[in-house]
């Protein structure tokens, strides 16, 4: 049990409380979307799948030419101070790497110091069982082959549009279809089906 309602932050080597931990107006993840993002379960007092995370923080770092300002062991010790700190063992602890400040314009010249944030929230309530799951199946299609996909950059919006549309018809959830009419993801969730017994 948390003994405070302050929750706090890490920034940048930092841990300060999360109404303190902000970034430039300049910071190009602000300005355009310029960074990656890996959000994981927090189940007893660790990060779970901490590992597989790193790696697709990693591989997608290393496509948009970004650097990590921390070791990975550094930032596994980083991680796991923020959870003791907050006292919630369980929840939900989000990583945002962004290119940083950087010149005006989509040059990513000068942006050479790298922001990196992590937050930790409670876990969400879950859904009411009794209504059952109601899905809408988006409008708007996710550009199939589109190699950015494979990686969690900062830049939502087809999932927010799609997200948005739920909520206008009181659906759970909205599923994403891609441009060639194949099944992506669900706007924020992950889409799993059993097919002759085999859990897909």
């Amino acid at each position: 049990v948390r003994l405070t309602n302050i929750m706090l932050a890490f920034l940048n080597g930092q841990f300060v409380p999360e109404e303190c931990a902000v970034v430039s107006v300049v910071d190009r993840s602000f300005l355009y979307g310029d960074g990656l993002f890996e959000t994981l379960l927090v189940w007893q007092g660790k990060p779970f799948r901490w590992t597989q995370h790193l790696e697709r923080l990693h591989r997608g770092a290393e496509f948009l030419g970004l650097k990590l300002p921390f070791a990975d062991d550094a930032l596994g010790k980083f991680a796991e101070e923020l959870i003791a700190v907050n006292r919630l063992p369980e929840g939900l602890l989000r990583l945002t790497l962004s290119r940083g400040v950087g010149v005006r314009g989509y040059s990513p010249k000068g942006a050479d110091r790298p922001t990196l944030v992590m937050s930790l929230h409670p876990l969400p309530a879950a859904p009411e069982p009794a209504h059952g799951w109601r899905l809408l199946t988006s409008s708007r299609r996710l550009p199939a082959g589109e190699t950015l996909a494979q990686y969690k950059t900062v830049n939502k919006l087809a999932q927010i549009l799609a997200r948005a549309e739920a909520d206008a018809t009181g659906a759970d959830e909205a599923l994403l279809l891609n441009t060639d009419g194949f099944v992506v993801e669900g706007a924020s969730s992950n889409l799993f089906w059993i097919q002759s017994g085999v859990v897909c």
